[in-house]
């Protein structure tokens, strides 16, 4: 895994050339990426220059989105298709966002008191083939990786547990319930759209069907490297408003149906393991008995 010194994020609008500054908390620190962030970051500082201490990410801004929108809105469904998915991803964020806080609140304690003796009570066949490997002079990011592992192998056991502690102590059910109340019509409204999408433009054979600009905040936490999550590789931008930029991504059919389905209620239950697994991971890396 590689490492880069970053001190922020520079967003550059392919439309009018503006450049957004986007500065992270603690400054100019190592923060680890995978080796394609590296290679893609060279290539994107050959385009742009500045600084060895940003990295970059190409779109457009929010007017040229705008502008685009309004000259392409009458004969191409896809700003209809990127707006209904930009709801759906603000659902989707609330749900996790609150799943975090519920978790802090709850859990925290919980989490702190675990061992590895109950780790290893828990699956002891998936700790002795990934946990059970670590040593005190293992790299928290190694350990990071063996966690991952561990809830891989044992179904994400702990998870389960800790998904039942939740239960029982939060409105966890309750917000599952209110988004899949929310999420339904809206999927429905987008399923429609996808629907209406011109069979000549639909990419059937895996062809781009639309190329859709999805809105990024850029003031959220975000995890520098793709492949992972945990505290050496997330970056808190300084600005909590600092506003939002649109990246450009073309979709085949495909893909637009998968981006509906992505969002059904029954899927609720994924973006909570996956909240539960990544939390899990860096708590266990942080664990006092693996240094």
């Amino acid at each position: 895994m590689s490492w880069m010194d970053v001190q922020g994020k520079i967003y550059h609008c392919l439309e009018c050339g503006a450049s957004i500054p986007v500065e992270h908390e603690g400054g100019r620190r190592p923060t680890q990426v995978s080796d394609l962030v590296v290679w893609e970051q060279m290539e994107l500082a050959g385009r742009h220059g500045g600084s060895d201490d940003y990295l970059h990410e190409e779109g457009l801004c929010p007017g040229c989105v705008d502008a685009l929108e309004q000259r392409e809105a009458p004969r191409s469904p896809a700003a209809k298709i990127a707006k209904l998915h930009a709801e759906l991803v603000d659902l989707a964020s609330s749900l996790q966002r609150r799943i975090f806080d519920a978790i802090q609140e709850t859990a925290g304690e919980w989490l702190e008191r675990l061992t590895q003796s109950e780790l290893r009570s828990i699956d002891p066949a998936a700790f002795s083939t990934t946990l059970g490997k670590a040593s005190r002079d293992s790299a928290p990011e190694e350990i990071h990786e063996l966690a991952c592992n561990y809830l891989e192998q044992s179904n994400n056991a702990l998870g389960g547990v800790l998904r039942e502690h939740l239960h029982q102590a939060t409105g966890l059910a309750e917000m599952e319930e209110e988004y899949a109340g929310r999420v339904g019509p809206l999927i429905d409204r987008l399923v429609a759209v996808i629907d209406k999408v011109p069979m000549e433009t639909a990419g059937l054979d895996d062809s781009p069907a639309v190329v859709l600009f999805f809105a990024k905040d850029t003031s959220a936490r975000e995890s520098l490297n793709p492949l992972v999550e945990y505290e050496a590789t997330v970056r808190q931008p300084v600005d909590p408003g600092s506003g939002t930029f649109f990246v450009s991504t073309p979709l085949a059919q495909t893909q637009l149906n998968g981006m509906a389905k992505a969002f059904l209620p029954e899927n609720v239950t994924s973006i909570v393991e996956d909240v539960l697994a990544q939390i899990i991971a860096g708590r266990i890396a942080a664990m006092k008995s693996f240094r």
